[in-house]
């Protein structure tokens, strides 16, 4: 009988113990600190989950250009000039860049049917998968030459095993565009979140 008494209050010191600990770090900075904390490994576990189910090591990227935005209109480029500020429709857009995939090859007919053809904008989030299967109007993240961040560009050319990109928002290719290798890539976009990505643009890092 004593030795019952003895471990059931045993187990309600614990619990007293628990509770203690659990209040302080729910309360004031300890509190903020352990939920910051507790967010980052959390955001560690979804990555290194989503790395193993998309077989790439960096499956979530933030867009944080607007180098895929179908809207914007900065003057003194031929892509974008005049495209209608926030407009997302897909025949302005068109009519502004046509002659850009021209060279290419590349006609409004197939172009609607790449994966996300009205582009996307700075601050969404897009999930990455490592594939085998690439092709033109996919679009890649990669690793570009003398760039500190890998790049988020549309596949606009394949020829004899090289990759071609460009920004749907550009109105010409990058000097890094014309050259890449398949050890560049580290996936291509398969969904978009929208505007999730500020949280990650809003980081000191």
């Amino acid at each position: 009988m004593k030795t019952i008494i003895f471990s059931f209050m045993m187990k309600e010191k614990n619990k007293n113990i628990f509770s203690k600990i659990w209040n302080i770090l729910n309360n004031g900075l300890i509190g903020y600190i352990f939920y910051i904390l507790l967010g980052i490994m959390a955001a560690f576990l979804v990555t290194g989950i989503l790395s193993l189910i998309l077989q790439t090591n960096i499956p979530i990227v933030a867009v944080i250009s607007g180098s895929m935005d179908h809207g914007l209109n900065e003057a003194g480029y031929p892509c974008r000039n005049n495209i209608g500020g926030n407009s997302n429709n897909f025949d302005i857009w068109w009519s502004k860049c046509e002659s850009t995939y021209r060279e290419f090859g590349i006609t409004k007919e197939q172009f609607i049917k790449f994966p996300f053809s009205n582009g996307f904008k700075k601050g969404d989030i897009a999930f990455l998968q490592n594939s085998n299967k690439i092709a033109v109007g996919d679009i890649i993240v990669y690793d570009a030459k003398n760039q500190n961040i890998p790049i988020i560009h549309r596949i606009v050319k394949i020829e004899n095993g090289i990759y071609m990109t460009k920004g749907d928002h550009n109105p010409i290719q990058n000097s890094y565009e014309n050259d890449i290798q398949n050890s560049q890539i580290r996936g291509k976009s398969i969904f978009i979140i929208p505007y999730l990505g500020y949280l990650r643009l809003l980081l000191p890092i």
